[in-house]
């Protein structure tokens, strides 16, 4: 009898071990999908927030432009007022002229609204332009001349953004040789893309600069970029990741030469491919989102 008690005592510690063990793989394996996921977006983010310099100095400039100022630094529309902020810092050390908001009223308007309120109650957004409300976010951080302020108010997508900001600056007689591009991150690459299409035929030398690069830390949050302005929330970081890829792919479907030829052609790594179908088939309810 005492040996079949010890048996089994030792039966059940060997099940408890063998238990605990494979609780501990799930953790492991949890743990390893969810680092190689976050690795994933991190990877994508950067590739999207893409920057021609690391930092936008003189050196920077002198590189792109040979020169110290550039004529024109344009903000596209977004949900971010942070890159208000940004541009008026910008303007204030001397490293553009002149700031041009431009964006009418899109998917993007009542984010950015809603944005705005949280730190600018005073602020009167309603019915407002994403181009006005930025512009004004602008002016509450820095002292920035009415003359050198310019908004174009009437475009509601990206191929918009660049070609009516184009025709104001021309018919403005306002110049533009060398302009300084900010968008959202997730959407800094695909719009320098697309002014590099629409202004093919000039001789506009265009830097882009993404505002920042976006950072998920190992609880899948932004904390260390708290900081900032409008940042996303989780579930719109990934609707706007799933959403961009697509439209950068040089096919039938994308935005690319060989499809809707908004912008110009852009080469897609096969790791970002690779991590973007990692997303899709983690996150599979997102795919279906409207365009920005």
């Amino acid at each position: 009898m005492k040996k079949r008690t010890s048996y089994n005592l030792d039966r059940i510690l060997l099940n408890q071990k063998v238990k605990i063990s494979e609780d501990l793989l799930k953790v492991k394996r949890v743990k390893f999908k969810k680092d190689v996921l976050r690795d994933a977006f991190n990877h994508i983010g950067s590739f999207l927030s893409y920057r021609n310099y690391e930092n936008l100095n003189a050196e920077a400039l002198k590189k792109q432009f040979g020169t110290l100022q550039a004529d024109v630094l344009l903000v596209l529309g977004n949900s971010i007022p942070y890159t208000a902020e940004l541009a008026a810092k910008l303007y204030k050390n001397g490293i553009c002229k002149k700031i041009m908001f431009s964006g009418g009223v899109g998917h993007s308007t009542p984010i950015l609204r809603e944005n705005a309120k949280q730190k600018y109650p005073f602020l009167n957004v309603e019915n407002k332009s994403e181009a006005f409300i930025l512009a004004e976010i602008a002016k509450q951080q820095e002292n920035i001349l009415t003359e050198d302020i310019l908004l174009e108010e009437k475009s509601s997508n990206t191929g918009e953004n660049a070609l009516f900001s184009l025709n104001l600056l021309q018919n403005q007689n306002i110049s533009h040789n060398s302009l300084i591009l900010i968008q959202d991150p997730l959407l800094q690459l695909r719009s320098f893309a697309t002014l590099q299409h629409y202004f093919s035929n000039s001789k506009i030398n265009i830097l882009s600069f993404s505002p920042f690069i976006p950072y998920l830390n190992e609880q899948f949050n932004f904390a260390s970029q708290s900081e900032i302005c409008g940042m996303w929330s989780l579930k719109r970081f990934i609707e706007l990741i799933i959403g961009e890829i697509p439209r950068l792919r040089d096919d039938r479907y994308g935005y690319g030469p060989c499809g809707k030829h908004y912008m110009i052609h852009i080469d897609i790594p096969p790791r970002i491919e690779e991590e973007y179908s990692l997303i899709l088939k983690s996150f599979p309810d997102s795919r279906k989102r409207r365009l920005i």
